[in-house]
């Protein structure tokens, strides 16, 4: 399978305000223009847009065919050139978390191939840019990766397997995947840098158990002083952050071992004077083929073309090639690994740069975020331990385990030990999480600062409100000898939770107790983003009869739903508009975390909140069949001299004519009845017409039909 490399840009639209319990909440206007909502409220971002991210001006730049060649010129391969459109739903962990995940994801290569891509996950955020503002969100960057599924081959006469090497090397089965890195983002514009590759998906490990996906390389201790400070790498860039946003460089590599083809993915770890990716004057990097930690005879390193941003942007950011031959033995890479070089011009020397770890940590399956339940006291996680690209077993490994303090949620998740240890490779560590409904503790809230230095922090306790996002940050650190410390720092959201007795006894609750809860299960969604739910309507202008674009919100959380507990329900009516309104949201809250009509669109909701409302719904229908069935028996018991036939089988076709036929005759037989009498009457006979009418029309929806010729 070949490689496509792409470039291009992005956009994404974040919502900029309302995530910081601190801001006043500025709720839905109609009254805005969008220019003023853009201006006053969403810091710059259409409502409309809230998470939408999307490529654009995003081309095939380059193809890296399976032997390692390559080609540029679209004469030679007619998929180059040819745009990527992706689109999505980017939305995070927590909005202060920044862990992003791309949702819903759409993937189009024009005259090629239609997929859909799997949830992506943000890695953690590099410094690449090392000669600007540090502080700079422009100067960061972060990669992602996604399986695609349901992909589906564009037919044409553009780009046949008569005409492309790559649409033949394409054919048959092959597990693809999406890999790209986004930088240089503008939150004026909302606009940033994308380069990357659709590729083969390979598995973590191949079947020798030798991990050949995401093996990392990172800053070697041995970089010489003057490189040091020519990229601005500090000492401190050795040392673990607290949070995904990183100090030191790191780069990415993977092996298709069969086609003996490794990628590098270089735009995490190579230093940059600017956005534009200007490379440092008289400086270059290469890579440098390893066994047993040790340069491999005869071979060449092999140079990183950065030489301008063109040609970043030709390869993706990605260094694709082909290991040479005599150099890995049936797909054995136990012993194989590679290392980053820099060189000076006028230097023969080549100095260290990057390399691969001895030991690496990353959770089960890969995991780069976890979303957990209040009150959680033995969350199991499971870490694989390498070494050396294995699975240490045999090796006492030891994980030291933290959880740092941030300044935007209480600390609501907790190791329950602070060194765990294992010689099996796979090492078990426990979370316990805050009691959100009712904490016992007084922990602190950065959220609230202090008025002075002299002053306490500010503490709170019992049930935390509902309307807030509660999550840190949980540190897993190997404990080794290695200068560059191994640790990897995963974001939990802690969410609130429905107690089960709630739902239990949902029978029993009032009115006032049933609102309270849906209230607080709404509350973080109304809070954080009330321009949520909204649509352009156009009306004539009030002065100059120009029609003008404004807001109107469809969805009004806050006032949609009827709140009607079972023990209050009066007439039928009552409960209806509740269990309408309650299956709307239902509608829209079990909906795939792929689908884009999904709510929340942060894919956060209170743990057991889906049931609740669940059994809301079903605790108002149980009422209304009681209800019906009383005032049956009743009528069957007031007229049981009339003997009532109570067994008709209304699916009987039947058994309806002739209960139609016998109303029929009581309206053309019965001379004294009066217009309102025969209203009724037949208005019921329209009823039951009604009724058979949409039974048959589902009836054919049920029904698939083929002809043959």
């Amino acid at each position: 399978m070949s490689y496509l490399h792409f470039s291009g840009k992005f956009r994404v639209y974040p919502p900029l305000y309302n995530n910081n319990p601190l801001r006043p909440e500025k709720y839905f206007d109609p009254n805005l223009t969008p220019d003023e909502v853009k201006e006053k409220v969403t810091g710059g971002v259409d409502p409309l847009r809230y998470f939408e991210f999307e490529f654009y001006d995003t081309f095939i730049k380059k193809v890296t065919y399976n032997d390692g060649n390559f080609v540029y010129d679209d004469k030679e391969e007619p998929i180059i050139g040819k745009e990527l459109l992706l689109k999505g739903m980017l939305v995070d962990v927590s909005p202060h978390l920044i862990r992003g995940r791309l949702f819903a994801g759409e993937l189009r290569v024009l005259d090629y191939t239609l997929a859909k891509t799997e949830t992506a996950t943000q890695s953690d955020l590099f410094k690449a840019i090392r000669g600007s503002n540090a502080d700079d969100i422009g100067v960061v960057s972060a990669d992602f990766e996604s399986s695609l599924y349901e992909v589906s081959e564009l037919k044409n006469e553009f780009i046949t397997e008569n005409n492309s090497r790559f649409i033949k090397e394409s054919e048959g089965k092959v597990n693809l995947k999406l890999y790209f890195n986004l930088n240089s983002f503008d939150f004026k514009s909302l606009e940033g840098k994308v380069y990357g590759y659709i590729g083969p998906d390979i598995p973590l490990e191949n079947e020798q158990e030798v991990r050949i996906k995401g093996r990392r390389l990172l800053l070697d201790p041995l970089i010489p002083t003057e490189i040091k400070t020519v990229f601005n790498i500090q000492d401190s860039s050795f040392e673990p952050t607290d949070d995904i946003g990183r100090d030191d460089l790191e780069g990415t590599y993977e092996i298709l071992e069969y086609e003996k083809l490794v990628v590098v993915r270089y735009l995490n770890f190579m230093p940059f004077i600017n956005n534009a990716h200007t490379p440092y004057p008289d400086y270059t990097f290469s890579i440098v083929l390893l066994k047993n930690d040790k340069p491999i005879d005869g071979i060449d390193p092999i140079l990183i073309d950065i030489i301008n941003e063109q040609s970043i942007s030709r390869d993706g950011g990605v260094c694709i090639f082909r290991i040479p031959e005599n150099v890995i033995y049936e797909n054995d890479y136990s012993d194989f690994s590679i290392s980053i070089k820099v060189s000076k011009k006028g230097f023969q020397e080549n100095s260290p740069f990057l390399k691969e770890p001895i030991y690496d940590l990353i959770l089960k399956d890969n995991q780069k975020f976890l979303t957990l339940g209040s009150a959680k006291n033995n969350e199991r996680i499971f870490v694989r331990v390498y070494k050396k690209n294995k699975l240490a077993r045999g090796d006492r490994v030891w994980l030291l385990l933290s959880s740092p303090s941030n300044d935007k949620s209480p600390t609501v998740a907790r190791w329950s030990d602070t060194n765990v240890s294992s010689d099996s490779g796979i090492i078990e560590c426990s979370l316990k999480t805050v009691d959100l409904e009712n904490c016992t503790e007084a922990i602190v809230d950065p959220i609230f600062p202090k008025k002075s230095e002299k002053d306490e922090p500010t503490r709170i306790s019992g049930e935390l409100p509902w309307d807030r996002y509660y999550g840190n940050y949980v540190s897993i650190k190997l404990n080794s000898d290695e200068k560059h410390d191994v640790q990897i720092n995963i974001p939990v959201r802690v969410l609130h939770e429905v107690k089960t007795h709630f739902i239990d006894n949902i029978n029993t609750l009032e009115k006032e107790e049933i609102q309270d809860i849906v209230t607080k299960l709404l509350s973080y969604y109304t809070r954080y983003y009330p321009w949520l739910h909204v649509k352009y309507v156009y009306a004539s202008g009030t002065n100059d009869n120009t029609i003008k674009p404004t807001f109107e919100q469809f969805l009004k959380i806050k006032e949609y739903l009827d709140f009607v507990s079972p023990k209050h329900i009066h007439g039928w009516h009552s409960a209806q508009g509740a269990i309408g309104k309650i299956d709307h949201f239902l509608d829209r809250l079990e909906r795939d975390d792929h689908d884009w009509r999904k709510m929340p669109r942060s894919r956060d909701f209170p743990i057991n909140g889906i049931e609740f409302l669940k059994a809301w719904k079903s605790s108002l229908v149980t009422k209304v069949i009681q209800e019906i069935d009383k005032a049956k028996e009743e009528l069957i018991k007031e007229y049981a001299d009339l003997e009532i036939d109570e067994n008709l089988d209304i699916n009987d076709w039947g058994d309806v004519e002739k209960v139609i036929d016998k109303i029929e005759d009581l309206t053309t037989i019965s001379g004294n009845l009066s217009n309102e009498q025969k209203r009724v009457i037949l208005t019921s006979k329209i009823s039951i017409y009604n009724f058979m009418i949409e039974k048959l029309k589902d009836s054919t929806k049920q029904t698939s039909h083929s002809h043959q010729h």
